[in-house]
């Protein structure tokens, strides 16, 4: 239990590392002062300070007893089967990491709620747009034309039709790639329709 409580201290847990601990240390010392109300104090048994090393202290136990050592295997079995269960549950974290990360650098796809409001912004800020005082109303028939290279392409092409206040519908280009942390929106009028 201490060498596990040790590394969780390293590893950042320190409230559990020192509950084991203490929960370490009282258990010697109930077994010490059960085993001095039996009159077997002294006479080679284990130090209270071997709780550090549980292992050893459960050893040593056994032999100035001459009984079984089965407690030493099944603490070093259920030591092993947590520090199995704790590299698992690290993987798994370090794997779910990723898939978030993937899926933050995965470009929205052309007809996406969020890519349509932006998209809508960017006609509106249009200088042209905005000499007309017209302003998007919907945007829609988008579909994906190209993407870039790759199984997570860092730019998508697309096209659509803008339903301006106007009443007019506007053909439109739009292309978005990622760079870093932003999506840079690229828009391009064609003819009305």
């Amino acid at each position: 239990m201490a060498v596990l409580a040790i590394a969780g201290a390293i590893d950042g847990m320190g409230a559990l590392s020192v509950v084991t601990l203490l929960a370490s240390a009282a258990l010697v010392l109930a077994d010490r002062q059960r085993l001095q109300r039996f009159g077997l104090a002294g006479g080679g048994l284990p130090s209270a300070w071997w709780f550090l090393v549980a292992p050893v202290y459960l050893w040593r136990r056994a032999t100035a007893l001459g009984a079984s050592r089965a407690p030493v295997w099944v603490w070093l079995a259920s030591t092993a089967v947590a520090f199995v269960i704790y590299v698992v549950v690290l993987v798994m974290i370090a794997s779910q990491a990723a898939q978030e990360r993937a899926a933050a650098e995965r470009l929205p796809d052309c007809a996406s709620r969020d890519m349509t409001a932006d998209i809508k912004a960017v006609f509106d800020s249009l200088p042209v747009a905005r000499q007309a005082g017209v302003k998007a109303v919907s945007l829609g028939k988008q579909r994906e034309v190209a993407q870039g290279p790759g199984t997570t392409p860092a730019e998508r092409y697309c096209t659509g039709v803008m339903l301006a206040s106007d009443t007019v519908e506007y053909a439109i280009d739009y292309s978005f790639e990622r760079r870093q942390e932003d999506v840079i929106i690229r828009l391009q009028l064609g003819t009305g329709r």
